[in-house]
């Protein structure tokens, strides 16, 4: 997971994305590597992957704040005013 935070940090989004895609494949039960996966897929634009990676993220990790902010911000991003809202309620809820 390291590597794809350096490739990222270097602004090398398809390496940091390949490298991730290694981890996910090694590590399938890992909610950090999901998490990571989404946020690089969120970034690459790529929202619909980067929503079905976040909700595995917080299928494994319900407690990660991230994934879930990762997710509301996804869903902003596709217009999808609702679900963005409903996503940021159950954040507060979560945490309340």
């Amino acid at each position: 997971m390291a590597l794809a935070e350096i490739q990222r940090a270097l602004d090398a989004p398809g390496d940091a994305l390949a490298s991730m895609g290694r981890v996910v494949a090694a590590a399938p039960d890992w909610a950090d590597a999901h998490a990571n996966r989404g946020l690089l897929l969120f970034e690459a634009g790529d929202l619909d992957a980067a929503l079905a990676a976040l909700d595995r993220a917080i299928t494994l990790d319900p407690d990660n704040v991230s994934p879930r902010m990762t997710r509301a911000e996804a869903l902003l991003a596709l217009g999808d005013w609702a679900r963005a809202a409903d996503a940021y309620d159950a954040i507060l809820a979560h945490r309340s």
